[in-house]
């Protein structure tokens, strides 16, 4: 299936324009309901994924919100956060010993395309008191780019909505879905993301103009449909803007009677390796007990990274998120995990990376913690590359000393 035509394209620029308008005035609804069921949310919270509709606008508001406290830490990072047991992770122990309200947000393939995209959408809840703490894995670098389901699952509608008047990120998401065109045509997410006309077969998503669109004609279209949207969102910026307010004062909330006690991190440390370490008593790679049944008994130490990989397109990513942060004056803590020795053979590899991380930090100004570079302590992670309890107190540890 190729690409419908210039001329097919011209077509339906009513199509376009009318089911634009209709997105538009859906985000719209969508605002003022999050008005009326948005729930006060705990001192720790975690998101997973902005979920669709109100659910969506909601997960916006609270993370404009939390960008512009000053009190509260974001932390953006992809499947490390969704771990239930750590207790040491940062959304459930700063918030309850120290004080430090967390919004967590992330789960698999949440990195830099899709934080640049809803750091984007918040921009102007951005400035130097911003609390920002971002975790890269060496993950990150082994595919050039997310797989489209997750696009389709990082960005509904009320997130791209706050995009409409970002020209840098709506051509980087054209640029995207043009490399991935060839396999979107060929799944159902075709179908979810652009529908068909009838007896016709041409898109009639509005971001489809975006995309795809290469004529001078449509971009003029498409800047006269930014200008109607930016009409109507002038009219809700003060309502997102006044949720966000209530809101923030909710999110950083802790009672308690005596307030936060000052951590002894040397303790914490050793109580959190023993915890670890009493789950990886019956394996060799330093693991829980349960991962290596399940996933490395019969395997035996791998190769992590594929042959050939090239980091290069995450990488340049990751810079962009970077730059983009430092034009807006975000100090962001910048946290590079490691890979499992005992488990991975090549897992020296993520200090090469750690290492070109930092070059990056330090040319945006990015304070940086490269947990890669050190000696690897037996139970800072729980399995072959996800956090466990000693690395999540190495990670409290670093946020708690910047952010005090």
């Amino acid at each position: 299936m190729s690409l419908p035509s210039s001329d097919v394209r011209l077509t339906i620029g009513g199509h376009i324009a009318a089911a634009f308008t209709a997105l538009v005035i859906l985000w719209a609804a969508l605002a003022l309901l999050s008005r009326l069921n948005l729930a006060p949310p705990s001192a720790g919270l975690y998101i997973a994924d902005p979920g669709n509709g109100v659910e969506a606008t909601q997960t916006m508001i609270r993370l404009g919100s939390a960008l512009s406290d000053g009190r509260t830490v974001v932390l953006l990072g992809s499947s490390e956060l969704m771990l239930t047991r750590p207790g040491f992770m940062p959304y459930r122990y700063l918030p309850k010993e120290l004080g430090i309200p967390v919004l967590a947000i992330g789960r698999g393939y949440f990195q830099s395309f899709a934080i640049y995209g809803y750091l984007s959408a918040n921009d102007r809840y951005l400035s130097d008191s911003t609390r920002l703490v971002i975790l890269v894995s060496p993950g990150w670098f082994k595919e050039d780019s997310i797989p489209f389901n997750f696009f389709l699952t990082y960005f509904p509608a009320p997130v791209l909505a706050r995009l409409l008047d970002k020209d840098a990120v709506t051509d980087l998401m054209r640029d995207y879905v043009t490399a991935h065109w060839a396999l979107i045509e060929k799944s159902s997410a075709t179908l979810l993301l652009f529908g068909s006309q009838a007896n016709s077969g041409a898109p009639r998503h509005p971001l489809w103009a975006w995309f795809r669109s290469g004529t001078r004609r449509l971009r003029e279209q498409a800047i006269g449909l930014r200008e109607q949207a930016f009409t109507w969102r002038t009219k809700f910026d003060m309502l997102l803007h006044t949720e966000a307010s209530n809101s923030h004062s909710t999110i950083a909330g802790i009672n308690t009677e005596t307030g936060p006690v000052a951590p002894d991190w040397d303790a914490l440390r050793r109580v959190a390796q023993e915890r670890e370490l009493a789950a990886m008593t019956h394996n060799p790679m330093y693991v829980r007990d349960d991962y290596y049944a399940q996933y490395l008994k019969d395997r035996g130490r791998t190769e992590y990274f594929p042959a050939g990989m090239d980091a290069k397109g995450e990488m340049q990513m990751l810079e962009r998120l970077l730059r983009y942060l430092q034009s807006r004056h975000v100090h962001a803590l910048i946290v590079m995990e490691p890979l499992n020795p005992y488990t991975y053979l090549d897992a020296s590899r993520a200090r090469t990376l750690g290492n070109e991380v930092a070059a990056l930090c330090a040319s945006t100004g990015m304070p940086y913690y490269d947990m890669t570079q050190s000696d690897y302590m037996p139970g800072t992670l729980s399995d072959a590359m996800h956090v466990g309890e000693l690395g999540w107190v190495l990670i409290d540890e670093k946020i708690d000393r910047y952010y005090q």
